[in-house]
């Protein structure tokens, strides 16, 4: 059974692939409905870019 490769990234990377302020994401990041990171590389925090990517999607219906 092969496991697909997780999309990591940290804020910024999030910032310029959905071109957002990094502060802004930094702040929604401390929300509780934010995906959790996956782990930590010295102070950045990695996330999964499939989950993060969904939460924006989620977000965008909501407003819509």
């Amino acid at each position: 059974m092969a496991h697909s490769k997780i999309n990591e990234m940290t804020l910024r990377e999030i910032a310029t692939a959905t071109d957002l302020n990094y502060f802004y994401l930094q702040r929604l990041s401390r929300e509780k409905h934010f995906p959790d990171p996956i782990r930590l590389i010295g102070r950045n925090k990695i996330y999964d870019g499939r989950h993060v990517l969904a939460f924006f999607e989620r977000r965008k219906r909501k407003a819509a």
